[in-house]
């Protein structure tokens, strides 16, 4: 059966493949934080893999037990207003989701998950090295 490790063809170009990594994510944030039951994704609705993500990620959770609250960011007003509901709804912790524009807000994510003493686990190991949690 053809896969992203076996495509089972020629493959050419290059890819980025964040979606696919959402169950993961969660699952390793699950151990990191037994007690954490309510997790925020926060996706790009822009990039082409987000809805998938969000989609497998919440599967992920239901079989795990976990609730999984999708919130969707374009831009650093709609970054402040994901941020306030987590905190209203008292998420225990949050996964990003790869965006080339979260990137680019790298240091507010940080900022703001540190602000709100919220966990987060991110996409890329240079948001880790800006201070970041996990990736």
């Amino acid at each position: 059966m053809a896969s992203i490790s076996r495509p089972g063809g020629n493959v050419t170009g290059v890819g980025m493949i964040f979606f696919s990594l959402g169950p993961k994510q969660l699952g390793l944030m699950r151990e990191l934080l037994p007690n954490v039951d309510f997790f925020g994704l926060l996706v790009d609705p822009r990039m082409a893999s987000a809805e998938s993500q969000a989609d497998e990620t919440e599967a992920a959770g239901r079989a795990m037990g976990q609730r999984v609250l999708v919130l969707r960011a374009r831009t650093g007003r709609e970054i402040d207003a994901a941020f306030a509901t987590l905190v209203r709804q008292r998420a225990g912790a949050l996964l990003v989701v790869g965006s080339p524009f979260f990137f680019t807000q790298a240091h507010y994510l940080i900022t703001l998950a540190a602000r709100h003493s919220l966990p987060a686990m991110y996409f890329r190991r240079e948001l880790v090295e800006a201070g970041g949690l996990m990736s």
